[in-house]
């Protein structure tokens, strides 16, 4: 919202962008985890994937009844 003020279609944008950009970086380390049998930071990364679909989720529930 700082960066784009009241256009709410660009905050939509900007803030989906960010749910694709950031996961993308626990996926790539939830991977590289099961490969090397590192179970306890395989589950973290899961924890973090999990939690960042329940936020767009809500995000999405939020945004769309205002848009």
């Amino acid at each position: 919202v700082k960066t784009h003020g009241r256009d709410d279609e660009k905050v939509v944008q900007f803030f989906r962008e960010k749910l694709r950009q950031i996961p993308r970086n626990w996926h790539k380390a939830l991977e590289n985890a099961r490969t090397h049998g590192e179970t306890e930071k395989a589950h973290l990364e899961s924890l973090k994937l999990d939690a960042v679909s329940e936020i767009q989720r809500a995000f999405e529930e939020i945004w769309e009844v205002r848009i």
